[in-house]
């Protein structure tokens, strides 16, 4: 679809009583003033060649909704357990989205069955909404989403909604399309939620760098290695420049995304708690801002607190777990629900000096090499390095240790880490003094082990330490009976 003007507006239909599977685009005339702009963007997607059909109807853009809402079919919801359909409420679908992507496909065999007559009877149809993209074009955020919502509040029968008011406190405007949510399950096909997340990509490539610098989404804590990977997705400040603030430099937003590809494989959504560096990492993600609707004050805030663990209590007054106190602090302001903000920005280092183009999918790849012929650089290469060794070549080890003091303002006044280090000459002479080290070294412990089997007395400040750990413990194990007696009936 080339502009507005040359393709008239469809009569309605609906692809799903007609059968017709395929990709939907859907806009939001509420909240997407009908201009140049957006005539341009619809030129992109006609030229995806990928869409069956583009929408401008406002019925047509409600029943979308009510899809996004009930998309899975009998397969389940498309989005699984991870996000609910009330994510997409119809005030915030209304009046806080541009558009919407359906993927509709046939349903699945299974869940079918054998006779047509059965089916016909029962309503099911052969085809189900499998798959969809929810879009928030942030260039129409003052002049489009903002207006939308106070018109909404206008109206007589509206008390008001404190989502509103909340969103309009976290959205300014940015040259990128906002991804708000992406799901598909297995009915939509092996690969279609990548395959949808590279045509957002495309549609936005080809509206031009006068509309979309990139794309922007806030991911969830167990798909931030994914998105890093895939779709060089990375944790800075925008695309302009070197993605810098006044509050964090180029190199502190380096150290944080070096630490991305190190941090372990989450096998299920809540395990970033089971593991240390996650928590450390998502602490610094916080107090550097990146949490999509907590802000640094508030995350420094809960962060003062002293960690202890923490006994939660059912309504009938028994344990049912024991966790931290921090944690806890940190789930209440949506430490964990709201994502963290990333951004993909197609002309301005798409990989932020950390290399990870040889797991990226090919159309990311496309992009990283436009931006690296484009700044006159050489192209990037597949090569076999993993991405741990790529990271550590640009930016060297960084510790979680050493990106909390980077982030700490009293630390100042340190010496800078890093820098070259001149390589000292190998001669015979050093490499015998070497190996007369390592003797001595091998002396002592042999030396060490005769000692420890006489009997010796701790210092006072050793014992003072031991009676410590021990009370700790102590405390520790009684917590763990505690919660063995209430919720396994066992006495440890």
């Amino acid at each position: 679809m080339a502009s507005l003007a040359v393709q008239p507006q469809q009569p309605s239909t609906n692809p799903i009583a007609t059968g017709t599977s395929g990709l939907y685009f859907y806009v939001n005339t509420i909240t997407t003033p009908i201009d140049q702009n957006l005539q341009i963007l619809l030129g992109a997607v006609g030229n995806t060649g990928s869409f069956t059909n583009i929408s401008t109807d406002p019925s047509e853009y409600q029943w979308a909704c009510t899809q996004v809402r009930n998309a899975g079919g009998n397969t389940g919801y498309a989005c699984g357990g991870v996000i609910g359909p009330n994510f997409f409420g119809a005030d915030k679908m209304l009046y806080t989205i541009n558009y919407v992507i359906l993927l509709i496909t046939p349903r699945d065999e299974s869940s079918m069955g054998t006779s047509s007559a059965i089916k016909a009877r029962s309503g099911v149809t052969p085809v189900a909404t499998h798959g969809f993209v929810v879009l928030r074009d942030l260039t129409r955020v003052t002049n489009g989403i903002f207006q939308a919502i106070e018109q909404k509040k206008q109206q007589n029968a509206y008390p008001g909604s404190e989502y509103f008011e909340q969103l309009k406190a976290y959205l300014s405007n940015e040259p990128m399309l906002y991804i708000e949510g992406l799901c598909a399950n297995r009915a939509a096909g092996r690969g279609a939620g990548m395959h949808m997340m590279d045509l957002v990509h495309r549609i936005a490539l080809d509206t031009g760098p006068d509309i979309y610098q990139g794309c922007k989404l806030s991911a969830l804590v167990y798909v931030i290695q994914f998105y890093f990977r895939k779709f060089s997705y990375r944790f800075r400040k925008g695309c302009y420049g070197d993605g810098a603030t006044k509050n964090l430099t180029a190199e502190q937003l380096r150290s944080l995304n070096n630490m991305v590809p190190r941090l372990p494989r989450l096998p299920e959504d809540d395990a970033a708690y089971d593991y240390r560096p996650w928590v450390e990492f998502l602490k610094l993600l916080s107090i550097s801002g990146f949490n999509a609707q907590t802000t640094q004050e508030q995350a420094a805030r809960v962060l003062t607190l002293r960690d202890s663990p923490k006994e939660m209590f059912d309504e009938d007054g028994d344990i049912y777990a024991v966790t931290s106190r921090l944690i806890e602090a940190l789930k209440k302001l949506g430490w964990e629900d709201q994502g963290y903000k990333m951004y993909f920005c197609f002309y301005n280092n798409p990989q932020f000096d950390i290399n990870t183009y040889g797991y990226s999918t090919d159309f990311t790849q496309h992009i990283i090499q436009s931006a690296r012929e484009a700044s006159g650089k050489n192209p990037a290469r597949k090569s076999a390095t993993g991405v741990t060794e790529a990271t550590e070549r640009v930016q060297g080890r960084t510790t979680t240790q050493q990106v909390r003091g980077m982030l700490d303002k009293s630390t100042k006044g340190h010496p800078k880490q890093g820098g070259r280090k001149r390589r000292r000459k190998r001669t015979k002479k050093r490499a015998l003094k070497k190996k007369h080290r390592r003797t001595k070294r091998k002396r002592k412990r042999k030396t060490r082990r005769k000692k420890r089997g006489g009997r010796h007395k701790l210092s006072h400040k050793k014992c003072k330490i031991l009676r410590h750990q021990h009370s700790k413990l102590a405390q520790s194990l009684n917590m763990v009976g505690k919660a063995l007696r209430v919720q396994c009936k066992k006495r440890l």
